[in-house]
């Protein structure tokens, strides 16, 4: 396993993928939505990336300005 984790983080390109910490809060959140929004489960990178890039399509839409 350890192996494996090596090999993975050093084909990892950082030019591409980035990690971010969230709050548990917003984790079970996310973790709730990419388990019952989508037909099958998705990862959490997957489903954030889903509802970001939905949430960028609204703010450029409303002219770069925040719903609030």
């Amino acid at each position: 396993m350890l192996l494996i984790q090596l090999q993975w983080s050093k084909n990892l390109n950082t030019d591409l993928f980035k990690s971010i910490a969230l709050n548990m809060d917003t984790y079970k959140k996310l973790r709730e939505m990419a388990d019952k929004k989508f037909e099958m489960p998705q990862s959490l990178a997957k489903s954030a990336s889903y509802f970001i890039q939905k949430a960028y399509v609204e703010y450029k839409a409303n002219g770069n300005k925040s719903p609030r």
